[in-house]
């Protein structure tokens, strides 16, 4: 099993965070098992990291004495943190850490999947390369047969079994007569009871918002009676079928098993939400383009879904105090301190996670429904 710490409520709690008594270090360390698979190669990628943040500290202009002294602090625990027998080990492909000791921060995240080793300082945690590690939203995989429930839920890295039940329904006989019949009608109806409480657990689990989209594994004979009794707000988020053992397959064979339908399912959603975008976009409703526009929509919440193309870059001004975004030559509508930033993605990704909108990357050269917005566009919540 791949680690994966990373869930939409951590990193919408991160965006959200501001920090007041000093500055805030990102740190993203690859562990890529390919090319650092032996302890020397994983010890030679921590010290060019440090060595990175040290530069980047040293070299850090927006910081009083006070804060360049918390930084430092903050460097040394690292080196205790990032130590080559502190790492992670097995299913770690990847560390996010996010420190700051004047602001009581210290939270290190396992990545799944192999990421770009940076190192980001500023008043806020650096949430943009996190939000590719929840683009395929979170599943729940229910392998369900008359009488046995188990439930796997997570992002496609990060599928973990939580838990399930067995309601031991009887076993049909093979007694002729009546009596059959009757014992075949009070099994029927256990199953039925069976599948009512497996019902009931995947609409707590939609309530809860534990998962987006729903695999259903069962014996093919019994399928319809199973999602007969789901309710809609369970069935909306159905995505898909497998045929599995459900008593004897393993947590890594059911990750092995959906990962190329969860892949599918993944672009198939942003096919979708560009389609949706094109066509709002025509009606003049419920979507922004372009950097000013989507900046302005930002700052106003009115953001559902973020689409940015992969190679997007773009210079802008913030107001680090209060999260405002904008172009060369506005002002944000309270006084306060204006500074440019070179590339503005980073810090409007992190407001639109903060308000809980989707952020989906669109690849410039696969898709190019984004080229007429400068490769940046949103869909709105509501128009002003």
């Amino acid at each position: 099993m791949h680690a994966n710490d990373v869930t939409p409520e951590t990193v919408r709690r991160l965006a959200g965070l501001r920090a007041r008594n000093g500055k805030i270090l990102s740190l993203y360390l690859d562990l890529d098992p390919h090319t650092h698979d032996t302890p020397r190669a994983r010890s030679s990628a921590v010290s060019s990291l440090l060595s990175d943040a040290r530069e980047r500290v040293e070299g850090y202009t927006d910081a009083d004495h006070q804060a360049k002294a918390g930084l430092r602090e903050d460097l040394a625990r690292l080196e205790d943190l990032l130590a080559p027998d502190a790492l992670p080990g097995d299913g770690t492909h990847g560390l996010a850490v996010f420190v700051s000791g004047p602001d009581d921060l210290l939270e290190v995240l396992r990545l799944p999947r192999p990421v770009a080793s940076q190192v980001v300082v500023d008043e806020t945690p650096h949430v943009k390369p996190l939000t590719d590690f929840e683009e395929h939203g979170r599943w729940c995989v229910a392998l369900v047969n008359r009488s046995l429930a188990r439930f796997l839920v997570g992002p496609p890295d990060g599928l973990a079994e939580i838990g399930g039940f067995d309601d031991d329904t009887h076993g049909r006989h093979d007694q002729g007569g009546w009596s059959q019949a009757r014992w075949e009608r009070a099994v029927d109806e256990e199953a039925r009871e069976h599948y009512q409480r497996v019902a009931a657990a995947l609409a707590l689990g939609v309530r809860r918002k534990r998962f987006d989209r729903l695999l259903l594994a069962c014996p093919q004979d019994q399928r319809s009676s199973i999602e007969d009794v789901l309710p809609a707000e369970v069935r909306q988020r159905l995505a898909g079928h497998l045929t599995l053992d459900v008593s004897d397959v393993t947590p890594e064979e059911v990750r092995s098993a959906v990962r190329e339908t969860m892949v599918e399912a993944a672009a198939h959603e942003l096919e979708d939400r560009l389609a949706r975008f094109t066509e709002l976009r025509a009606q003049g409703a419920l979507s922004a383009g372009g950097l000013d526009e989507v900046l302005a929509a930002l700052v106003e919440r009115r953001v559902e879904t973020l689409l940015i193309h992969d190679t997007f870059s773009r210079p802008g001004l913030r107001d680090p105090d209060t999260g405002w975004l904008g172009i060369e030559g506005q002002r944000p509508p309270t006084e306060g301190r204006v500074e440019r930033v070179e590339d503005i993605t980073a810090y409007a990704t992190g407001l639109a996670v903060e308000q809980s909108a989707d952020v989906l990357t669109v690849t410039a050269s696969e898709h190019h429904e984004l080229e007429a917005e400068d490769g940046i566009a949103a869909i709105l919540r509501f128009d002003r």
